[in-house]
């Protein structure tokens, strides 16, 4: 299958591209060929061959076949626009890349998560007030009465309907997005730590297995089953 691994703000997916469905999800993505080339389906186009391609967040598409290696990168890090220049007139929702130098680099690193996060920098400067919103999100992600937009909207000194937008402004999605992203890492984190996927599951904050099961399908496009083989693959290295 491959290996995955997991950082603050960045996950990494190397292998082969495994059983998953037409998919998006709240994480931006760039994926990258290890051997030439991979297939990927975009609504409305016929499979297309690609080196590399970029997704932005919550955008419908799916990989097909070939062997890859994905980077996952969490929206409030910004370390995507450091490969896909918001500048440079690309699509605003997904398109192929240029396999640039330094993607080579990155795909052919014995371990490509130390290789990104050693090349990449946070490349915005966000509103400062997002910090206090994210760190409240962070230490009360399952208590609903403290991370609702009402009360993050008052953290950051402006009314509900305008901190949605501000949010999504700051990280591209809206904040349930974000707050299901984070439990999934956490549960992630659980689970690269050795903790069952049961207690993995509450570690994330969810429910129990099952909602964990589903919330990673909607995240990644692939099952829980192949999910926990790489990771212990990535374990047993």
């Amino acid at each position: 299958m491959g290996d995955l691994s997991i950082a603050d703000g960045i996950g990494v997916f190397r292998g082969s591209v495994g059983d998953n469905t037409m998919h998006r999800h709240w994480a931006a993505q760039i994926t990258i060929a290890l051997e030439g080339t991979f297939y990927l389906e975009i609504p409305g186009l016929d499979c297309l061959p690609v080196q590399a391609a970029y997704f932005r967040p919550n955008v419908e598409h799916r990989l097909v076949t070939g062997k890859v290696c994905s980077f996952y990168f969490d929206p409030a890090s910004r370390l995507f626009d450091h490969l896909v220049d918001p500048s440079s007139g690309l699509n605003d929702s997904w398109g192929a890349l240029e396999l640039t130098s330094c993607l080579k680099t990155l795909v052919n690193a014995k371990n490509p998560l130390e290789a990104i996060l050693t090349v990449l920098r946070p490349s915005r400067t966000m509103d400062s007030r997002i910090y206090s919103v994210l760190s409240r999100i962070h230490s009360a992600l399952n208590e609903e009465d403290y991370t609702n937009r009402f009360s993050l909207a008052e953290i950051a000194g402006m009314s509900p309907s305008r901190f949605s937008h501000w949010f999504v402004e700051q990280l591209g999605i809206p904040v349930r997005s974000y707050k299901k992203w984070l439990k999934l890492r956490l549960a992630i984190n659980a689970m690269l730590a050795g903790e069952s996927p049961i207690d993995a599951a509450l570690a994330g904050g969810f429910s129990d297995q099952a909602h964990m099961s589903r919330a990673f399908a909607h995240a990644f496009g692939i099952t829980y089953m192949s999910a926990q083989t790489a990771i212990t693959s990535h374990k047993n290295r």
